[in-house]
């Protein structure tokens, strides 16, 4: 099953109206996670997570730059990348390295 279909599956979207909209949302988690983790290239194992990013970021539409949102008593608080997805990805990040240079040109 690819990343739409399975995304398509977890929205319960069954028509292609939104297609272009979603492999948009899925190129954009796959970046997030991407810097997150401090690759150029996943493992297959982050494909859960680029699902559950996809649908959190589908979800959010509409709350871009808020942090918060309440409307008739219901509260809602945006995270771009939730704790949950965070403790997924932990295990595959990278260290990053900073050389001798970057850290004479932060001085």
């Amino acid at each position: 099953m690819t990343l739409l279909e399975r995304v398509k599956a977890r929205l319960e979207i069954s028509d292609n109206s939104k297609d272009a909209l979603l492999s948009e949302l899925i190129l954009e988690a796959t970046d997030a996670i991407k810097a997150f983790v401090n690759r150029d290239t996943l493992p297959e194992a982050l494909s859960s997570a680029i699902v559950r990013l996809t649908v959190t970021l589908y979800n959010l539409q509409g709350l871009e730059g808020e942090s918060s949102h309440s409307e008739g008593g219901v509260s809602v608080a945006a995270n771009a990348l939730p704790d949950e997805i965070k403790a997924m990805l932990r295990p595959y990040r990278l260290a990053r390295t900073v050389s001798k240079c970057e850290q004479d040109s932060d001085s």
